[in-house]
């Protein structure tokens, strides 16, 4: 996949309107998928230390989904902030620019999140 992506240029994204949907299309499948994998690897990783799974998991992949597009969506809004400044820049230094800018913001939302799940964790939540 990304040898496609390596072969694309700006001029070519202008030109083709719908290289362009196909090229979100294809970007928002990859990030999913990335999504589900790293469910189940935590599905795998709780198995072998012997947590088991109970009915409050079932919501997990929805709680994920939910953290992984928001991180998409980051990245996609610093790569359109980005862009409308300078268009003579290259596409590595672009990337590179992007990332950064966005890395922040990722690290901060998953700082929270973190803290977040692991006062969740802690709290002993009484049913009857």
């Amino acid at each position: 996949m990304s040898l496609l992506f390596s072969s694309v240029s700006p001029s070519d994204i202008k030109r083709e309107p719908f290289f362009y949907t196909l090229f979100q299309i294809i970007l928002g499948s990859s990030g999913l998928l990335c999504i589900v994998m790293a469910f189940a690897v935590a599905c795998g990783v709780c198995s072998l230390l012997g947590i088991s799974y109970g009915p409050v998991h079932t919501a997990l992949p929805f709680l994920l989904l939910g953290i992984g597009v928001d991180d998409m969506f980051v990245i996609i809004a610093c790569w359109k902030n980005l862009n409308l400044g300078n268009s003579k820049v290259s596409l590595p230094e672009k990337m590179g620019r992007t990332l950064q800018h966005a890395g922040v913001s990722i690290t901060v939302t998953t700082v929270t999140d973190i803290a977040a799940f692991l006062v969740g964790s802690l709290t002993v939540s009484v049913t009857k």
